[in-house]
């Protein structure tokens, strides 16, 4: 079985570290709108799009900043830790011999040292960085590549975006409910399945 995980908000809590790059360095920059923690629990309610229009991003701007704030955030690599009860499920699933690759949006580079620095870069495979809203094609790529039917992959994430992606690629769906967007906002998706809690994954992939 193949398993893709999304990286931000799903495996690892980089929340703080974001929030605090774009205050203080992004905001300044690029004469943004900041984004308190109230701001950011009502935003996160909505879609990704709708965030960057409030805080004054333009379309043509999106890209640029994306990159900038990948190399902003990978010099505090360091600070950005994985989720509790993440090291034990994906070690779970490597005893049950599942292909596990991550997909992300952020630095490949910052990504494999977060999980080298969690123990588990061994048992995933981080996949070259997407676009922002990029994460189908790279999926549809994947499953060619490993010669996996649709229904038996799965994508784990925390964004609607991630959501979107796996039903695009024909893929199964878990969402998990620590992340990015609330579960209200991701059961609109109608993945597959939604999780509280780590240690529900492997059972319900085993199921």
């Amino acid at each position: 079985m193949v398993i893709v995980f999304d990286f931000d908000g799903t495996l690892a809590d980089s929340l703080s570290v974001i929030l605090d790059v774009y205050n203080h360095e992004v905001v300044p920059k690029w004469g943004l709108k900041p984004v308190s923690q109230e701001d950011w629990h009502r935003m996160r309610q909505s879609s990704i799009p709708k965030g960057m229009r409030e805080v004054g991003v333009k379309p043509y701007q999106a890209v640029k900043l994306l990159n900038e704030g990948r190399r902003l955030i990978k010099a505090r690599a360091h600070d950005i830790k994985l989720f509790p009860g993440a090291v034990d499920m994906i070690n779970h699933l490597a005893d049950q011999k599942h292909q596990m690759f991550v997909l992300s949006s952020n630095d490949q580079a910052l990504v494999e040292e977060v999980l080298k620095a969690g123990g588990i870069s061994s048992q995933l495979q981080v996949l070259k960085a997407t676009r922002l809203f990029g994460k189908a094609n790279s999926l549809r790529r994947l499953l060619r590549q490993t010669a996996t039917v649709p229904s038996d992959a799965w994508m784990i994430g925390d964004e609607v975006r991630d959501m979107t992606a796996a039903k695009r690629a024909g893929m199964r769906s878990i969402a998990v409910t620590w992340g990015f967007q609330p579960e209200v906002v991701l059961a609109g998706l109608k993945p597959d399945a939604i999780v509280h809690s780590f240690s529900e994954i492997p059972k319900l992939l085993s199921a």
